[in-house]
């Protein structure tokens, strides 16, 4: 049964996907992301992902009309999004994972009618084409590729138009460019989250299933050395359209928002739980701000006087689906694991459903998602720019034009302030503050147009606030 996904896509050709709108309403809040060079086409449930090179890949999805079969290749060096070989089929809701020979496997997918491919794709980025590789005994889309710990692709659950929510597992060998098929899941899903963690085990967890009540609570582990799945605990909330991250630093599983059917819509949630690798059951953990779904969620560090600082960042997703009629979005959020507190993190203007993100290193690239627009994190800016958790600084006019004015409250004592740009530079810096009636005028008639972050401290305390040059 596949109506709850297919309404909400099927139904989306109400909303404007030709290109993301820009926000018109509202202070646009400043952050550590980068806005680059708009893809060549709208996308929705498509793939993205980092090529060895740093280079990144882009297959499928919806452009709003149609389901795509085109990609294309971003170059960060300048800026660039240059279309590349055709898949050789429309393809949504399919996967791409980078192997360890520099190629890309796409599988399955979903045309947008009744098919679901059952064929996979090798990318190589040296020719810019695809080959065929070999075939799955089922089609599948809504489905999770994990890269295990020697290179083979973990290929686990999703809808096939034949099996319907599949518990077949199959694996792909990169030496020998083939599938076979191993221990299958105790019970099968698609939309679910799956998630290798460090002693190379794999945790499946919740993800939708009629069978099962729809969206599903249950939770399994794979061992790829014994190839034994393993249930454990159910989760506290069901859910699929999930997020879900290995954090090292707590040795633990994050699963994150998702989706739930509330008896007339679907929305998102914010609930947020964690499975510690040193136990077997789920625990309710710090909820995310916002309701969250179609997300995906990322582990980062940043590096506060040579202590590592841990955390994971959830770039924000659709609060509220309605079918795919009436969506609402929400915020971009990074969780701060010394200081045990969501940061808001937000993107500059595009809103997003459905999107596709990929990490190099410490940079984390985000496309599409109800248009054509691009937008990437970088984990050193986020050093510069959240060195303070305490946004309470009172800027304005906001925006400004030469003066910026900063209100302080009475019991804050400000002896330096600081103002940086969104690279995470300082581009203007006041010592020696005598603020008259808490209030102090900045000069900022020099600076260029755009996002300023403004940090103020003294008597060992931090605040921060934003404000846009125009």
């Amino acid at each position: 049964m596949r109506l709850p996904i297919l309404a909400s896509l099927l139904l989306v050709t109400g909303v404007a996907f030709a290109q993301a709108p820009y926000k018109t309403q509202g202070t646009i809040e400043p952050g550590t992301w980068t806005v680059l060079s708009d893809m060549n086409e709208s996308r929705n449930g498509h793939t993205t992902t980092y090529l060895a090179d740093g280079k990144v890949l882009v297959t499928g999805g919806y452009d709003g009309t149609q389901n795509l079969a085109s990609a294309e290749i971003y170059d960060p060096a300048t800026d660039t999004w240059t279309p590349t070989g055709d898949m050789d089929s429309i393809r949504f809701s399919h996967t791409a994972t980078l192997l360890d020979n520099g190629k890309v496997l796409i599988i399955g997918g979903w045309n947008g009618g009744f098919l679901d491919y059952k064929s996979t794709l090798l990318y190589d980025p040296t020719s810019g084409t695809f080959t065929h590789g070999p075939d799955m005994k089922y089609g599948r889309s809504g489905h999770t590729a994990t890269k295990l710990n020697n290179g083979k692709i973990l290929i686990v659950g999703g809808y096939s138009n034949i099996s319907g929510n599949t518990t077949v597992v199959e694996i792909y060998d990169p030496v020998t460019n083939t599938l076979g098929e191993f221990a299958s899941l105790n019970k099968g899903r698609s939309y679910h989250t799956a998630t290798i963690v460090g002693d190379g085990r794999v945790v499946v967890a919740a993800g939708f299933n009629p069978d099962y009540g729809f969206q599903m609570n249950s939770t399994e582990i794979y061992d790829p050395v014994l190839n034994t799945w393993t249930e454990i605990g159910n989760l506290g909330t069901a859910r699929d359209f999930a997020a879900a991250v290995y954090v090292e630093y707590e040795n633990a599983v994050f699963l994150i928002g998702g989706r739930i059917f509330n008896g007339f819509e679907y929305e998102g949630i914010t609930s947020v739980e964690k499975l510690s690798l040193s136990g077997d059951s789920w625990v309710d953990f710090d909820p995310i701000p916002e309701p969250q779904s179609y997300i995906q969620a990322f582990p980062f560090e940043w590096v506060d006087y040579d202590v590592f600082i841990p955390c994971m960042l959830v770039p924000g997703g659709t609060n509220a689906s309605g079918f795919g009629v009436d969506l609402t979005f929400s915020g971009t959020y990074a969780y701060d694991f010394v200081a045990a507190s969501w940061i808001e993190v937000p993107m500059f203007f595009h809103d997003r459903y459905y999107y596709a993100a990929d990490k190099h290193q410490q940079d984390i690239i985000e496309t599409g998602g109800e248009g054509g627009t691009v937008e990437l994190f970088k984990a050193s800016e986020f050093i510069a720019i959240h060195t303070t958790l305490n946004n309470t600084l009172s800027l304005s006019p906001n925006p400004a034009d030469n003066y910026i004015n900063i209100t302080l409250s009475a019991e804050k004592e400000v002896n330096n302030i600081e103002v940086f740009n969104m690279m995470g530079d300082v581009v203007l810096q006041v010592n020696n503050v005598y603020p008259t009636q808490n209030k102090i005028a900045l000069d900022i008639h020099h600076l260029p147009t755009g996002n300023y972050v403004v940090k103020a401290s003294g008597n060992n305390q931090i605040t921060s606030g934003t404000f846009i040059k125009e």
